[in-house]
């Protein structure tokens, strides 16, 4: 299964509808190579989600649509706080695009430094996958971004990276997730409940 999001709605791609239930203002509709994004997005826009039922081999061809991005990003824990930026008036966590023959992993962790203005986090393991869509310079983009969790032991002052339109950077604990919660992308949200 793949999840993407699309204007901030879910996009399920799924093999078949075995053991799922629709909500209700969800759509299911088959793929068709000979759809264009324009049909896709027409479709999305009237669903509360969607549902496209294809094959792997499927999911390859409808990734062709888009132009790829690959990026890497962290949810860094300090003790009992989270590092959390705030970009574009979201809440949001530090993340960005992989370099030329950069492994996600270094990708993740450079970005926390960049963004946030730390010292090195520890790396301890993958939390998962997102992807979403935006629109760039007349074309469709699809970001996959590889999450991970880390550590950070130190107390560098955070110094937002303003020339990434980054206004704050800032521990949060998870009793004040919800502040989070309620002014962020749902991508984001993904990320937090796999840490759950």
């Amino acid at each position: 299964m793949y999840k993407v999001f699309i204007n901030d709605k879910p996009l399920f791609f799924l093999p078949s509808l075995e053991g799922i239930t629709v909500s209700e203002g969800g759509g299911i509709m088959e793929y068709d190579s000979s759809l264009v994004l324009d049909d896709f997005f027409d479709y999305h826009d009237h669903n509360m989600s969607t549902i496209v039922l294809g094959s792997q081999a499927d999911w390859k061809k409808f990734c062709t649509l888009f132009l790829p991005i690959k990026a890497a990003g962290g949810l860094v824990r300090n003790k009992e706080e989270f590092l959390f930026i705030y970009r574009n008036d979201k809440w949001d966590l530090p993340k960005g695009k992989m370099e030329h023959n950069e492994m996600p992993e270094e990708a993740a962790v450079r970005e926390v430094m960049e963004e946030c203005g730390i010292e090195e986090p520890g790396l301890l393991n993958m939390l998962t996958e997102t992807y979403h869509t935006y629109f760039h310079n007349g074309n469709w983009m699809l970001k996959q971004t590889s999450w991970y969790l880390m550590e950070y032991s130190g107390n560098r002052t955070l110094t937002p990276q303003l020339e990434e339109g980054i206004t704050k950077a800032e521990w949060i604990s998870m009793q004040n997730w919800n502040r989070v919660m309620m002014n962020t992308y749902a991508s984001i949200q993904d990320v937090l409940d796999a840490y759950n």
